[in-house]
């Protein structure tokens, strides 16, 4: 019994984080290709290249300019004088709670057949009752955490400008 809780709670703490660790991602400086993607309405931030930093609702894209609405006023601002544009509402693409939940509802069921087992309580094949328990707790597991996946809401870097030589 010992053996068994030992070896799944090394594989908890040591592998599982090593996993499940997100990677971000890398914008090639001056790709304008995720701006000229964007959807009206859509919330943003524009950083300047002065250091200043504007929030609002994207309104177009010109040859060379951005246009948002801050506080009820249109701005317009030229391509080159652009640093950052960092776009708000985006779902994260980690899958860190779900591969999380998976595993902890696995290990919990197979540690609640072990309990069960070891009380004589109607079991009477661990291997069978553990991975069938193992499963189950898996399954809810998983759906917890793709639940928890899916309410995190953060933001993504789309548009960053080319370092000056």
């Amino acid at each position: 019994m010992k053996r068994f809780v030992s070896f799944f709670l090394m594989i908890y703490v040591g592998v599982l984080p090593a996993l499940a660790q997100a990677k971000p991602e890398v914008i090639p400086p001056g790709n304008w290709a995720k701006v000229e993607a964007l959807a009206r309405g859509a919330d943003i931030s524009v950083r300047l290249l002065s250091g200043d930093r504007l929030r609002g609702e994207f309104l177009d894209l010109g040859i060379d300019a951005i246009s948002i609405r801050e506080d009820a006023q249109e701005r317009l601002f030229p391509r080159k004088g652009v640093a950052e544009i960092q776009l708000f509402g985006v779902a994260r693409r980690s899958h860190r709670n779900l591969v999380l939940g998976t595993v902890t509802g696995a290990l919990g069921g197979m540690l609640l057949s072990v309990g069960l087992y070891q009380s004589r309580i109607g079991m009477t094949n661990l291997g069978v009752e553990a991975a069938a328990m193992g499963a189950i707790g898996a399954g809810a597991g998983a759906g917890i955490g793709c639940l928890v996946d899916r309410a995190h809401q953060g933001s993504e870097v789309i548009y960053r400008a080319p370092a000056k030589r």
